[in-house]
């Protein structure tokens, strides 16, 4: 597993239009560029990965709970806000902003911002939006 740099120094993301609710995570952005995902993630194994230079994803498979959960991690900050945007129920979870799409609403999505990346994890899985925000912060930091 390789981890990114976490940036620390003042970065220009307070001119970005984020919406009504800002990433919590703006004073310790990770750099994901260059980033691994990592094969294990709390319980979860790598299922696969998939993408190229502007999104990659992974799968994630808990072969005991039967439970599945996507990651990606797409060029850019300004799908933060569309994916934000698009949650029925937005609301912070820790670091992360996490919701039921309005389109999908038995799924769960967590947002976290990078640098110049955005990072967003799914599920259609019953889990908590506590247990997805959980998977979610544990993989932005291993990235």
């Amino acid at each position: 597993m390789v981890s990114g740099p976490l940036v620390t120094e003042s970065m220009p993301v307070e001119a970005d239009d984020w919406g009504p609710l800002p990433p919590n995570n703006l004073n310790e952005l990770r750099d994901l560029t260059d980033s691994q995902f990592p094969q294990q993630v709390l319980t979860f194994t790598m299922d696969g990965e998939s993408g190229g230079a502007v999104a990659r994803d992974a799968f994630y498979v808990d072969t005991a709970a039967v439970t599945t959960m996507s990651a990606s991690v797409t060029l850019g900050r300004k799908i933060w806000k569309a994916n934000v945007e698009s949650l029925s129920d937005p609301a912070y979870q820790g670091r992360a902003v996490c919701g039921h799409p309005t389109e999908s609403p038995t799924h769960t999505l967590c947002v976290m911002v990078g640098t110049n990346h955005t990072l967003n994890v799914g599920t259609a899985a019953d889990l908590s939006i506590e247990e997805v925000a959980a998977f979610t912060e544990t993989i932005y930091d291993a990235l």
